[in-house]
């Protein structure tokens, strides 16, 4: 009788080459699913502060209607901050708060200090997955300014 030789024998190599593979071709699915949900709640940050700012360029200040048009947007966002008007200078990348009488430098130009509206949204999401860097829950929020008048 003759032995089995088992160095030769093939049956089984695609199956088990087929479970490592899949293991880690799922796992990194899943951790690319994770990862653009928690992109997919930074943008619904983005979009429900963008909704409250389109709110006031139309309806002008009302920070209860800015509150209620942020809240309802997709993803269930909180208003935070709270909707504030006040008056201020163009900057560089942002607007500096000044005093609604005070008076602008902007490129040698001298103008008077606009009144502008800020509306912000927060969302929180906690990842599927826990990543050695990323915290357990991360939290997005949005801020848009927008000049009135």
């Amino acid at each position: 009788m003759r032995p089995i030789a088992l160095h030769h024998d093939q049956r089984g190599i695609a199956g088990i080459e087929f479970a490592l593979i899949a293991s880690v071709l799922a796992l990194i699915f899943i951790a690319v699913f994770d990862i653009s949900m928690g992109f997919f709640r930074r943008m619904q940050a983005q979009s429900a502060a963008q909704r409250g700012a389109i709110y006031a360029s139309i309806a002008g200040f009302d920070a209860s209607g800015i509150t209620k048009t942020i809240t309802s947007a997709a993803g269930t966002p909180l208003a935070m901050p709270a909707p504030r008007k006040f008056c201020g200078c163009p900057a560089l990348n942002n607007v500096m708060e000044v005093t609604c009488s005070a008076s602008c430098n902007v490129s040698g130009t001298t103008i008077n200090a606009g009144v502008y509206i800020a509306t912000g949204a927060q969302t929180n999401y906690t990842p599927l997955l826990k990543f050695m860097s990323l915290p357990t829950t991360m939290t997005f929020q949005s801020i848009q300014v927008l000049r009135i008048q």
